[in-house]
């Protein structure tokens, strides 16, 4: 897992504090996931939470334990930070407390390639009520899929961009093939071309998915949608 924490002075954060403060929340919180390379994962973090606090978090592994981010990785439902959801993780939760971070809000979003972003709002102050809930579900779901948005723009490499319509018929055919543990000589007769042609459309693939085999190809194909 490659964790990227980036500053506060992000130009991003400062969209996403005046953002959370429209909400009623002095505090942002946004991490993304990019499920690429499939062993070392890369996460990116970005809050404005006190200096302290993040120092805190990072020196204790939280993030590993976070509840918060462990439901969000499942799941788009909206959470609420409530005594019980840290019934396993106290220390956690009176640390952040004693921050200041007390009350909190988190929502999620994913999208065909696993790529997922959470966002989390957090205050203070005055817990959150059902009414104040009801009336700001919706704002936090169009702050997490805007966010989402601006995450991929900053940190999703364009060879990750890539879309079904950049592969071409017989490019999909061939990768479906792969994907079905099919040979370069199955996947000639298949398509009645020659081994040696399917070989060059297999080669094709590697270099323009910059992977090295055809494991890595099937898969880096499937997170940019290729067999949607």
């Amino acid at each position: 897992m490659d964790i990227c924490m980036a500053g506060n002075e992000h130009a991003l954060l400062r969209e996403l504090e005046a953002d959370a403060r429209g909400l009623g929340f002095e505090y942002v919180a946004c991490g993304m996931r990019i499920p690429v390379p499939a062993s070392r994962p890369r996460i990116v973090l970005l809050n404005n939470y006190p200096v302290a606090w993040q120092q805190r978090y990072r020196d204790r592994a939280y993030l590993l334990r976070d509840p918060t981010v462990q439901h969000g990785r499942y799941s788009i439902r909206p959470l609420v930070w409530t005594d019980s959801l840290f019934e396993r993780t106290r220390d956690l939760w009176e640390d952040a407390r004693g921050h200041g971070i007390r009350y909190g809000w988190s929502q999620s979003t994913f999208d065909p390639r696993g790529i997922g972003c959470m966002v989390s709002v957090a205050r203070s102050h005055e817990e959150l009520g059902p009414t104040e809930l009801v009336a700001k579900d919706a704002l936090l779901r169009a702050l997490a899929n805007r966010t989402y948005l601006r995450l991929c723009e900053a940190f999703v490499p364009p060879r990750w961009q890539l879309c079904r319509e950049l592969f071409t018929p017989r490019q999909l055919q061939v990768l479906s093939l792969t994907a079905d543990g099919k040979s370069c000589l199955d996947i000639g007769e298949i398509l009645c071309c020659s081994e040696s042609n399917a070989r060059y459309h297999v080669k094709g693939l590697l270099n323009m998915l910059s992977v090295p085999n055809k494991p890595a190809a099937v898969a880096r194909a499937w997170l940019l949608g290729a067999f949607a």
